[in-house]
């Protein structure tokens, strides 16, 4: 018969062993980093995941939940009830079809620039713009597997882990490697990971913190206050 032509991103053992995954908190670190997924059809559900640095490399998740598509002030509540009780560093909302909504709403209230939540976009990559991966979504899937190949993530979450399963690639004709999308998944009868994209989402925001830390090394620093949060410096929107 014909192969499947497509490929599961992560293996149940490594999820496995990423779930029961211990790390102690080290001293000095502790940012948390929010990603928000907005349902779009009815039958699915909106989501957030945080994860929280525990050390230098290290992650955790730290908060998972999931709520019924309901309208958008409801949404926008629960966004922000969410970003004040964990004391977020930095938050991000899917900003493709419906989750604009949530996003625009949110930011235009905002009166400090740095307190802004970013938007996560999902457009394709040209081969010029990622020779690895066909969009950001794809590219953060990957980054999440490496740290869990690295041991430095605890994934904690039964529910987050079974949806990661779910999670499907395949090569585009120039030999990348592309998730096969949600709604794909849908039209199969799969749950529409939700869970699994808001995580993604939050690795997606990684890459800033570590630049900004790794710069506090760098001379220049001194001019920066010790309570400015990371965000700040690294001009995160």
């Amino acid at each position: 018969g014909v192969t499947q032509q497509d490929d599961f991103v992560f293996t149940f053992q490594e999820l496995e062993e990423a779930r029961k995954r211990e790390y102690a908190h080290r001293e000095g670190y502790g940012l948390k980093l929010v990603g928000y997924d907005i349902a779009r059809y009815g039958n699915d559900k909106c989501a957030a995941v945080c994860i929280q640095q525990m050390g230098a490399l290290i992650w955790k998740i730290r908060f998972v939940d999931e709520w019924e598509k309901k309208d958008l002030s409801y949404t926008t509540g629960r966004i922000l009830s969410t970003t004040s009780e964990l004391k977020a560093d930095g938050n991000i909302i899917d900003e493709d079809g419906i989750g604009g909504g949530p996003l625009d709403v949110i930011n235009a209230n905002i009166k400090d620039p740095d307190d802004q939540y970013k938007g996560f976009r999902n457009p394709n990559y040209s081969y010029q713009d990622n020779k690895f991966y066909g969009n950001p979504r794809t590219k953060n899937a990957f980054a999440l597997k490496d740290l869990i190949l690295k041991g430095h993530i605890s994934l904690v979450d039964e529910g987050l882990c079974q949806e990661l399963l779910t999670l499907r690639y395949t090569f585009m004709t120039d030999g990348r490697r592309i998730l096969i999308s949600k709604e794909k998944l849908r039209k199969e009868g799969i749950k529409s990971p939700n869970k699994a994209d808001a995580l993604i989402m939050a690795i997606s925001l990684i890459g800033e913190v570590k630049q900004r830390q790794e710069s506090q090394y760098e001379p220049n620093i001194q001019q920066y206050s010790k309570d400015e949060s990371l965000f700040k410096l690294a001009g995160v929107r």
